[in-house]
This record gives C-alpha cells, structure tokens and sequence, in this order.
C-alpha cells in the first residue's frame, strides 16, 4: 500500500463516524457469547470517539426473503450435479417465481436497508446469531427444515449480501468450546475503503486473529 494509501486509511479510521447497531435479529435469538463479543467490538469504538446507537435492523420474516434467496441461488454459475438437496431445492423453488415479484422484492429490501442507516455511517452486528452447528447435523431433515435451521447462520449478513452492501466480518474473540466469534462492520454503497479502514482498526486493537482458540 503506497503512504498516501495509508495516511488515507487512518484519516478515515480516525474520523468521528455515526454507528448503529443491533444485537437482535429479525427471527431467532443471539448467542450470548457472539452478543458479548459485539459489545466489545462497539466498546472500542465508542473509545476511538465514534458515536454509537443502537437501533432497529430491516425487520422481515423467512418466508418474505425466501424469493430472495431462490433467486440469487437460481441464477448463481453452478454445477446442477450433486447439489446439496437443500440447493435444489431453492433451485427449484425460483422456477415458479416471476421477474418483476423478485425485483419489487429486492426495491423494497434496497430502500429498507438504505433507511435503517439513517445518518449514520456504520452499521455493526454479530456475523452470525449462533455458534457453527456440528458437521452434519442437517443432513437428514427435509429441504425446507435444513434451510430454515441455516438461516440463523445468515439472519445478520444476507440483507446486505443481497443488497450490495460493503461488509467484513471481524474475529472478536472464540466461544468457550473454542469456536471462533465474528462481529459484522457494514457500510454504505461504495464506502468499501471505510470498512476496511475502521476494519483495520479495530483488528488491530483486538488481536483476535493471532490467539488460537483453548478447545474444550
């Protein structure tokens, strides 16, 4: 990264930033351990002189994001052989649904997430509301039951990775069974560099990445 590259990345690190955030997710409940982890992460905000709210995120039920996700999962580049059932069936699932239904869907969403911001610059939440679940332990309930337990994992990320919102997901610490804990930093349309500057930030403050986690 060249000084003027840096300089820039600590000027925008550095600036009094507007921060929202939440630690509730529109369906489901937040792990105690990964809600700790984010009020660590807003605590040092806080200390770096950012201004921190708590507010309401886009507030949806599964069924009305479902055409959402068929839709981006039916027009991802994929190999159809050996998909996961779960993958065929939201596949399968975006047959029957129409263009301009999915495209009012995304509008609304778009205006929904861009409104949530508000005036501030940062939204901050868990990654994921739970704690990884074994390898497995899905993989005999019905399509719609396996989708509908993994959504929890996506509760705080797919509104902005359907929307094209700038996000990174920073490790802020491990669950006492060793598993690691990530905090969501969210911007605005085109404000990748503030993410990954205040991103930086606080990464360097937390130093999470370089501790291995104590299994248990």
């Amino acid at each position: 990264m060249s000084v003027n590259g840096v300089c820039a990345t600590r000027v925008w690190a550095s600036r009094e930033r507007g921060v929202r955030f939440t630690l509730r997710p529109p369906w489901g409940t937040t792990d105690p351990e990964h809600a700790d982890a984010t009020q660590r992460v807003l605590h040092l905000l806080e200390q770096a002189g950012h201004h921190v709210e708590e507010a309401s995120q886009v507030q949806t039920d599964l069924a009305t994001f479902l055409p959402l996700w068929q839709a981006l999962v039916a027009s991802a580049p994929l190999l159809r052989i050996g998909l996961q059932p779960v993958t065929r069936w939201l596949i399968d699932g975006a047959k029957g649904l129409r263009r301009s239904t999915v495209a009012a869907l995304h509008d609304r969403l778009s205006r929904q997430v861009d409104d949530m911001f508000g005036d501030a610059d940062l939204w901050v939440t868990p990654t994921v509301a739970v704690p990884a679940p074994r390898i497995g332990l899905w993989k005999d309930l019905p399509p719609q039951r396996a989708f509908e337990e993994a959504a929890l994992l996506g509760v705080f990320t797919a509104p902005f990775n359907i929307t094209g919102q700038p996000a990174a997901s920073i490790p802020a610490g491990f669950t006492r069974a060793g598993m690691p804990i990530g905090v969501q930093l969210v911007g605005r349309r085109m404000q990748d560099g503030l993410v990954l500057a205040v991103s930086r930030q606080l990464e360097q403050q937390l130093n999470f990445h370089l501790r291995p986690p104590a299994f248990t």
